[in-house]
């Protein structure tokens, strides 16, 4: 029996048993990629306090064993049920396009880490020159007090008290009235060599294609400048709505560069 769900932005949506247990739903358009969008973070592995390893992983048939496909073969894409494992203590979760959030009893936020943000603008290059797809990562902590408050005055007992999924950002509110977002940042630009996937002709001589100038990613947040907010909400997609206590309404376009 479920006791929450949490409906991402993305193609990622999470569900919480009674017992504590996660599972998650993903789906996956076919295209041209042959190169599935799919994240599998595992609470097993997360302890208290700990800044996690990053664990190298690769699945036969591109996923753990504990994902199955539910699509009953479906051509027009892959529908996987992931079992994450136990996660009793986290109050809220949400994804976007490329990771998942949660945050946890102790009002700490973490997110997963994975190649699909270093590969955020062409997930065909996730697979490696070998055809290979790395689906490790780890739980990443933010410390979102010291990106409120600066080093000085820490407000460590603020809390996140909301958290609104679009498809590239997610906003977060405190209950201290203040707003934060998530965003993806380049780091790197460099070419990318890959496995085709897309190129399955018996007479190929060249397996691998070449992404130039690749923008690499990671992931950055962002405080916003806004005071007082009571109330967040977004349509899903790139637009946030914000209120503050004295009623004021705030339109924040993160289509907008």
């Amino acid at each position: 029996m479920c006791e929450k769900i949490f409906i991402g932005a993305g193609e990622y949506h999470y569900f919480m048993r009674e017992d504590g247990s996660v599972f998650s739903i993903m789906t996956s358009p076919m295209d041209l990629t042959y190169v599935d969008a799919f994240i599998f973070p595992d609470f097993t592995t997360m302890e208290e306090g700990t800044d996690l390893q990053f664990e190298e992983k690769y699945f036969e048939l591109d996923r753990p064993e504990s994902a199955i496909r539910i699509d009953e073969g479906s051509k027009c894409g892959k529908t996987i049920l992931y079992e994450m494992g136990s996660a009793a203590d986290i109050n809220q979760m949400a994804a976007d396009g490329y990771t998942m959030f949660i945050v946890k009893a102790d009002g700490t936020l973490w997110y997963w880490n994975s190649e699909r943000i270093k590969y955020h603008d062409n997930k065909a290059a996730m697979a490696d020159v070998n055809s290979k797809i790395n689906y490790g990562g780890k739980f990443i902590a933010v410390d979102y007090t010291r990106l409120l408050n600066g080093e000085e005055n820490r407000a460590d007992d603020q809390k996140i008290t909301d958290l609104c999924a679009g498809k590239e950002n997610v906003l977060f509110l405190t209950d201290s009235g203040q707003v934060f977002i998530s965003k993806y940042v380049t780091t790197e630009i460099k070419d990318v060599e890959y496995y085709n996937r897309g190129n399955t002709k018996p007479g190929r001589t060249v397996f691998t294609s070449v992404h130039p100038n690749m923008h690499l990613k990671t992931l950055s947040f962002q405080k916003l400048d806004y005071e007082n907010i009571v109330h967040i909400n977004t349509d899903g997609k790139f637009h946030f709505s914000l209120l503050d206590k004295e009623g004021n309404i705030f339109a924040l376009d993160m289509s907008v560069k």
